[in-house]
Order: structure tokens, then C-alpha cells, then sequence
């Protein structure tokens, strides 16, 4: 079995992400293949299960006027992805505590995550990040 690794900021793992629609319909899991980046938020009383924050990166386009990051192709490339346009989806993250919901990514390896961001990445995901929240457009869903 895979070692599962500590939450970092800007980590990429595989994880069964689960969609605010999906969470409304009472379903409690979510879709098992997508790609997500780690935003670790601190849980002091609890260092060894750390709540995380988690956003979906995702095929589907983003609607127009939406918080969202494009993965440049050399990006996505570099992690391991599929070579289809995939976009962080800004607006909508899963809170939980870690390591809930990861799953194996296959294939090339038998670990839970593809790598890390990049620097610029990470910083562009950070600076839309704020405005996204800034502007209260940012759903999170609780996950059990």
C-alpha cells in the first residue's frame, strides 16, 4: 500500500471530489477520477488529521465571469495529467479531514498524488483565490 502524504499547499492529488449539485441531491460521495490541488487549513488541537480544503481541477470550461485557473498544457504535462484543457475550478472546494476521499492515481505510479504546483501556478491560484473569496463566490462543501 501506498504511503499517503502529509497535506501541502498546492498539492495535487487524485480524489473522489464531490460537487455542490451532487452534495444537494444527499449524495455523500463524489466523482472517483478528478485531479484536485490541497489547501491545507491548520487544525491545532488535531495535527494529525489536518482539515483540508480542496478544489477540483476539471474539463469542464468555466462559465464566463467565473474564478478559474487554466492548467497550462506544460503544467499539466509536468504533474502526470491527461493532455485535454483542464482548468482549477476556484468557486467550489470540499472541506475534510485528511486523508479522507483520496484514491490511488495508477497507472505510473501506485501513490495518491501527481506532485505539486508550480510557483507561478500556485501564485496565480492564490491571488484568484482571495479575489474569489473577497467576492463571496467560493461554495464549500463539508464532506463527513
Amino acid at each position: 500500500m501506498a504511503r499517503i502524504p502529509p497535506p501541502e499547499p498546492g498539492l495535487v492529488v487524485r480524489y473522489d471530489f464531490l460537487w455542490p449539485e451532487d452534495a444537494a441531491r444527499g449524495l455523500v460521495s463524489g466523482k472517483d477520477r478528478p485531479a484536485c490541488v490541497v489547501l491545507v487549513v491548520a487544525r491545532p488541537l488535531h495535527p494529525q488529521s489536518p482539515e483540508v480544503i480542496l478544489l477540483p481541477i476539471t474539463h469542464r470550461p468555466p462559465s464566463p465571469g467565473s474564478f478559474a485557473l487554466e492548467l497550462p498544457a506544460a503544467e499539466k504535462r509536468r504533474l502526470g495529467l491527461d493532455d485535454e484543457r483542464s482548468w482549477i475550478a476556484i468557486e467550489y472546494a470540499n472541506r475534510e479531514d485528511w486523508p479522507k476521499g483520496l484514491v490511488p492515481v495508477g497507472g505510473r505510479n501506485e501513490g495518491f498524488t501527481y506532485g505539486t504546483l508550480s510557483g507561478p501556478i500556485a501564485r496565480q491560484l492564490a491571488e484568484l483565490l482571495r479575489a474569489a473569496a473577497r467576492a463571496r463566490r467560493v461554495t464549500i462543501v463539508p464532506r463527513p
